[in-house]
């Protein structure tokens, strides 16, 4: 399911899957496959500036075998327009610091800070 509506000078964007990931043969759950996953995005632009935030979930899934939890995750991103063909900008992945795998025995990032200085010619 996507959805997408706008509301100038907002967007909003909604992306739910739900599905059943078993394998044909054996009927066994697919391995690391969710069975419901999604996001929610809620964007800003107006003139030299944009920023955005962004709640992602999964649900749970099984590696190998071993059960996997759930999680979701807030990120947000700030940019600006500093010159016509340059954009600074930065971001926070996992802004509440949640702990979680995505695969048996590997942790996810911790929240993360990112600074970004973009170029891009104007055609």
């Amino acid at each position: 399911l996507n959805y997408m509506h706008f509301f100038d000078p907002l967007t909003l964007r909604v992306n739910l899957t739900a599905q059943n990931p078993k394998d044909k043969e054996n009927n066994d759950r697919l391995n690391r496959r969710t069975r419901h996953h999604g996001l929610i995005r809620l964007d800003y632009e107006k003139g030299v500036w944009q920023a955005g935030a962004q709640w992602f979930i999964s649900g749970n899934k099984v590696d190998n075998g071993i059960a996997i939890g759930g999680y979701g995750i807030v990120n947000l991103n700030l940019s600006r327009q500093i010159h016509k063909n340059w954009r600074l900008g930065g971001s926070i992945e996992n802004l509440f610091n949640r702990v979680y795998s995505e695969l048996d025995g590997y942790q996810a990032n911790k929240r993360l800070l990112w600074l970004q200085l973009t170029y891009q010619p104007v055609r």
